[in-house]
């Protein structure tokens, strides 16, 4: 009986601390990351786009984000590099947002022509990419097994052709060991 109160005294224990202490310090983090962004998006209103980049690396580097709140900042980046005139790194971005999410495809209710046509086009060259990495992956496997296969039978063919050294040969005595 004596368990079964100390479990429940420390069950209780656990769940105080979750609730008055180990959620709002989440909470404040969460809320903290969430500055940055906003930071991020407000000096890309004010044309400040590199500061927009640095806010939002900086977001970015927070090691407690979700897929959905890289997305969001990834997506930021891409409209502060489109503005840049830097399409290199827009496409780099746009290639990490599909890392996350493959489906990803922006509307027009949604986005702005520019960065809708913008990532439909890198899109298409991404999945283009994906499919010869993934083709690339089965040549390899396919002249890896062929190699295998190749030398497994070099091995078979080559210790079949002799009777030397056969179960039915008996092997000779070892030496004497000298007496000291």
């Amino acid at each position: 009986m004596k368990n079964g109160k100390t479990y429940y005294a420390i069950l209780f224990l656990f769940l105080t601390l979750q609730a008055f202490i180990i959620n709002p310090l989440y909470a404040a983090m969460q809320d903290d990351n969430h500055e940055l962004l906003q930071k991020a998006e407000d000096y890309y209103y004010d044309g400040d786009f590199d500061n927009a980049i640095k806010s939002a690396n900086q977001y970015l580097s927070q090691a407690n984000l979700g897929k959905e709140d890289k997305k969001e900042a990834y997506i930021l980046l891409v409209h502060i590099f489109l503005a840049k005139s830097d399409a290199t790194s827009a496409k780099k971005v746009v290639e990490s947002i599909l890392n996350i999410d493959p489906a990803y495809a922006p509307t027009l209710e949604e986005e702005t022509p520019k960065y809708v046509t913008f990532v439909t086009e890198v899109k298409k060259q991404y999945e283009v990419k994906q499919v010869k990495k993934q083709k690339k992956g089965i040549d390899w496997l396919v002249w890896g097994g062929a190699g295998a296969g190749a030398t497994l039978l070099i091995i078979l063919l080559a210790s079949s052709g002799s009777d030397k050294g056969s179960s039915d040969t008996p092997l000779s005595s070892p030496p004497e060991f000298p007496d000291n």
